[in-house]
């Protein structure tokens, strides 16, 4: 079973209200998808330079097709521009923690992980953040903080298995061993 790595076009309606709208969906729709994800992308960004929208999702895509085309450097603008028209857009703040992270920003990764995390009750947010402070070398936030993923969201194995790994490199083994089997328990 083969992904369809062509060009995406509209069943219904085949056009949107505007001639912006339908250009600015159509890229987004060639990116999410991740099919011909690299012409996806320079329709993407053609189409935002043309038609400046106001939403900032386009620009968090825009984003995300570089995060998934493994371009850290390149998404952190895409999210910046969401975040310039939505401040309190918690998605675009977590993506940019992670690709600052990815680029050896952490502390500027930290800042916005942590205001991600206090907008979102997404327990994944805790968990990314906890990585970046065990980066930063910041251990006891790293524990805190997988610790409030893990009661926001018992089930997150991740969470779970890294603060088992967190405990044992403290010396905390039974804690560690606690949490690497409630990791198991919630795969």
């Amino acid at each position: 079973d083969e992904e369809y790595k062509g060009e995406v076009a509209f069943l219904y309606p085949t056009t949107l209200s505007s001639h912006a709208d339908s250009e600015l969906y159509a890229a987004v729709a060639q990116v999410k998808q991740n099919a011909n994800l690299q012409n996806g992308i320079a329709r993407l960004e053609a189409a935002i330079e043309q038609h400046k929208p106001a939403q900032p999702e386009l620009y968090f895509e825009l984003g995300e097709a570089y995060w998934e085309s493994a371009k850290p450097e390149q998404a952190i603008p895409a999210y910046r521009q969401a975040l310039a028209r939505a401040p309190e857009f918690w998605p675009a703040l977590h993506k940019l923690g992670l690709a600052l992270s990815r680029t050896g920003s952490a502390e500027s990764a930290i800042a916005a992980l942590e205001r991600a995390s206090s907008l979102s009750s997404d327990a994944t947010v805790l968990n990314d953040l906890a990585l970046v402070y065990r980066q930063a070398e910041r251990m006891n936030e790293a524990v805190a903080s997988l610790q409030k993923a893990i009661i926001l969201n018992p089930d997150l194995s991740q969470a779970n298995n890294n603060l088992g790994g967190l405990l044992r490199e403290r010396g905390h083994t039974a804690g560690a061993e606690r949490a690497f089997q409630k990791a198991i328990v919630a795969q």
